[in-house]
């Protein structure tokens, strides 16, 4: 044990150079100069990991950041007022959420139990789960922008729907579909396991026209599934 206390004063204890200073009214200062190897190695080695630990979270949370920014500081986006769009197209399927400046593509009739298929469509935009109803015709359509198990995707395949735990009851999601605008009013949000699928057979009990929107949380991780609910009005 005396021994290892030696090896390790030996290698961390600070120690006077040739040159010492003095700092003030007669106080010694310790001049830090040509370190013995393995003290060099140590903080050559410390700084390195510390460096490379700070360009991974930034590169692994740059979606967030980004979303998080936009959320903050861009201006917020005009609602078109008309129902229609200019261009009638069935394949013309998006989401729009004012609130947290969140727009991208849907990719309709999109099967849940196929994660080659599903994976594909989340590095494109927001999938349409299969067997859910469309806008328009009443039931619930549900609508998920990420389902992986790995953390480093979930910041990628999930930054559309990266803020949704910002939504309150009352906020505004628009879903344009065929040539013609939807307008939803989120009432709630529940956060449920990830092995929790009841909501994709999920039946209102006033029969109105229910939007499901599914994401992983908390942001960035997979332990939990958010799900936000809206209301056609």
């Amino acid at each position: 044990m005396k021994k290892i206390r030696l090896i390790l004063r030996h290698w961390f204890h600070p120690r006077l150079s040739n040159k010492a200073v003095k700092v003030g009214k007669k106080k010694p200062a310790l001049l830090f100069y040509n370190p013995p190897p393995q003290r060099a190695f140590i903080f050559g080695a410390g700084t390195g990991f510390i460096f490379l630990g700070l360009t991974l979270a930034v590169i692994w949370y740059f979606p967030l950041l980004t979303a998080f920014w936009r959320y903050k500081f861009s201006p917020p986006p005009a609602v078109p007022a008309n129902k229609k769009i200019a261009k009638i197209d069935y394949h013309n399927f998006f989401i729009f959420i004012p609130k947290i400046k969140a727009r991208a593509k849907v990719f309709a009739n999109t099967p849940v139990d196929d994660r080659q298929v599903y994976m594909k469509v989340l590095h494109q935009g927001v999938a349409h789960a299969k067997g859910t109803s469309f806008p328009g015709q009443g039931g619930v359509i549900y609508l998920f922008a990420h389902s992986t198990n790995s953390p480093f995707y979930a910041t990628r395949l999930n930054a559309v729907f990266m803020l949704l735990n910002y939504l309150q009851s009352g906020d505004l999601v628009v879903i344009y579909f065929s040539g013609r605008q939807y307008r939803y009013r989120v009432v709630k949000k529940s956060i449920v396991s990830p092995r929790d699928v009841q909501y994709l057979h999920f039946h209102p009990l006033d029969d109105r026209e229910t939007l499901i929107l599914q994401t992983c949380y908390p942001p960035g991780t997979t332990w939990k599934r958010l799900l936000v609910f809206a209301e056609k009005f």
